[in-house]
């Protein structure tokens, strides 16, 4: 869903909207992401993993392509409820290194069954 909101923004063929630059592009995203409209630590991963640049080098003309300030997004009013680490020792034949993501959950305080 990310990936299609990004590109339905990015798009230069649409001959009824202006073409919008990288940067008006994420601060939309943020506003969905701050609304829940999209779930804010995907946004973050996306920001994180540098997708939106990668696309934007392959598929962006040069004048839609500007700066994106990250740290106007990352870590901002809550911190991420995930973290993504390198796992020592999980490594399979050939693979280089393995990675995880973990979540942070509330933990029950009580049981909820009597």
């Amino acid at each position: 869903m990310i990936r299609d909101i990004f590109e339905a923004l990015t798009a230069r063929d649409r001959p009824y909207k202006a073409r919008k630059t990288l940067s008006e592009c994420i601060d939309i995203m943020a506003r969905m992401s701050r609304e829940q409209h999209i779930d804010p630590d995907l946004f973050e991963l996306f920001l994180v993993s540098g997708v939106h640049q990668q696309y934007a080098d392959l598929f962006l003309l040069p004048e839609q392509i500007d700066e994106v300030d990250l740290t106007r997004y990352l870590g901002a009013a809550s911190p991420p409820s995930w973290r993504h680490e390198s796992v020592a020792g999980s490594r399979a034949p050939g693979q280089r290194f393995s990675t995880r993501s973990t979540r942070r959950h509330a933990v029950p305080t009580g049981s909820s069954r009597s």
